[in-house]
């Protein structure tokens, strides 16, 4: 098998998500929203797969990448046209190979296997793959009779890092991409954040997702932050205080009894039936330290949001004193965002 190295270099294109619009009642994200999120997760999982294409499979997920690409010029947009030029980049999707000496592959391996030896938890899956990808070509240049070097291959496994901080696992729930693989991803980024109070959307909202003209979910609005929102009488939003992050996740739990105390997945989790499964079907982040948010301390949303493109949401317990843990992917598809929190979802009307 041969491993494409040129693609190492390979990165993902990810479209800005400014969402200045005010959400509908319920905090509920339009169509457009919605079909632009999927279009940029099925995007990222394609650009994944593509970065580690062999010579065997080259072709074939090099025109899935193209087909993503299209699929979210189509939805998203494309003002500046960067994935358009992505697409003109992978031509016809013909892979071309020029051999190395046996000499030049074990330089390779030699100076790919010092950048493992010094890679971080940001960079050991992406440095594993490189290295993998340096020992597999070394098997095609100077052959490998003694197996030694498959043997290192295999011991690389998946090239997911054990006990990483934020990863893939949490919750009882693994983050997977649309082949149903583990999702690469630390929560360095978000390690310092602390979660003092939830608050959810008051009202009843539903939704009909198997499309037979009835109801069949219950729309639910989470807002986990570490700050504390002043609200009036009738539980009306007012102002927020020592707010750092806000996170919003958008729930539909099976059945029309509201909100139900079980793990709702992420709606393109490739085991997910959304037409009966309680899913996470979208949300957005913000931060105090990103540009955009420092001036609207006492507001309710800032004015630049990550998209949320994968999680896992387990709740148990009551009203009263649930239980939440939540593992969400941000837009960057690095950052991973888990923690867990017990006690009341305060009623809010954030409109």
């Amino acid at each position: 098998m041969k491993k494409i190295c040129v693609l190492a270099s390979f990165f993902v294109l990810f479209i800005a998500a400014n969402c200045d619009n005010e959400p509908l009642e319920g905090d509920f994200i339009t169509e457009e929203q919605f079909a632009c999120q999927q279009a940029v997760a099925a995007q990222i999982d394609a650009s994944e797969a593509f970065g580690a294409a062999t010579s065997e499979n080259y072709t074939e997920l090099c025109n899935a990448l193209k087909v993503t690409l299209e699929a979210q010029i189509a939805v998203c947009g494309d003002s500046e046209g960067q994935l358009q030029g992505r697409i003109d980049e992978l031509g016809d999707c013909i892979f071309e190979f020029e051999p190395q000496t046996c000499e030049e592959a074990t330089q390779v391996v030699e100076n790919s296997k010092i950048d493992f030896d010094e890679a971080t938890s940001e960079t050991y899956s992406e440095r594993c793959n490189a290295y993998k990808a340096a020992l597999e070509n070394q098997i095609l240049a100077c052959g490998d009779n003694n197996g030694t070097i498959q043997a290192i291959i295999d011991d690389l496994g998946n090239c997911i890092q054990n006990g990483e901080t934020g990863g893939s696992s949490a919750c009882g729930y693994t983050l997977v991409n649309v082949f149903n693989q583990p999702i690469q991803c630390n929560g360095d980024n978000t390690a310092g954040l602390e979660v003092a109070n939830v608050y959810m959307e008051i009202g009843e909202f539903f939704s009909d997702e198997d499309g037979d003209g009835n109801d069949d979910h219950s729309v639910t609005t989470i807002y986990i932050t570490d700050g504390t929102a002043e609200l009036n009488d009738n539980s009306e939003f007012v102002s927020f205080t020592n707010k750092t992050f806000l996170l919003e996740i958008t729930l539909k739990s099976a059945g029309l009894d509201g909100l139900t105390t079980e793990l709702h997945k992420y709606f393109g989790d490739p085991a997910v039936n959304t037409n009966v499964d309680s899913v996470v079907s979208g949300g957005f982040f913000s931060n105090a330290n990103v540009d955009g948010c420092e001036e609207t301390q006492g507001e309710f949303y800032c004015d630049n949001r990550l998209l949320i493109i994968n999680g896992g949401v387990f709740i148990s317990g009551s009203p009263e004193e649930y239980e939440l843990c939540f593992n969400v992917l941000l837009l960057d598809a690095e950052t991973c965002f888990s923690r867990t929190f017990t006690g009341e979802f305060i009623p809010i009307d954030v409109f």
